[in-house]
């Protein structure tokens, strides 16, 4: 399976093993982990800050000569802000 990561603002992170190196993939990233972080710029602390929609849609990997991908599944999660930058989770 192939998931495919995508985020309307701040940026995607990932850390690999055995050193787990952080990693900032930016908006969009299509990878084989099925977890990644979510964060924003530092400078973005204190600032009015716009909802954000995380969209994980999963895939198969495809074929080896010129195949396309099948979605398997597809999740939207929605984060909103409160007051001292806290982020929470819609479902």
């Amino acid at each position: 399976m192939v998931y495919n990561w995508t985020v309307d603002d701040g940026h995607l992170v990932t850390g690999n093993a055995p050193d787990y190196r952080v990693i900032i993939d930016g908006r969009n990233i299509v990878t084989d982990q099925h977890s990644v972080y979510w964060s924003y710029p530092p400078d973005d602390m204190g600032t009015q800050k716009p909802p954000i929609t995380v969209r994980l849609v999963i895939e198969t990997a495809g074929l080896t000569h010129g195949g396309s991908r099948d979605t398997i599944a597809c999740k939207d999660i929605h984060i909103v802000w409160g007051g001292n930058d806290t982020a929470f989770v819609l479902s």
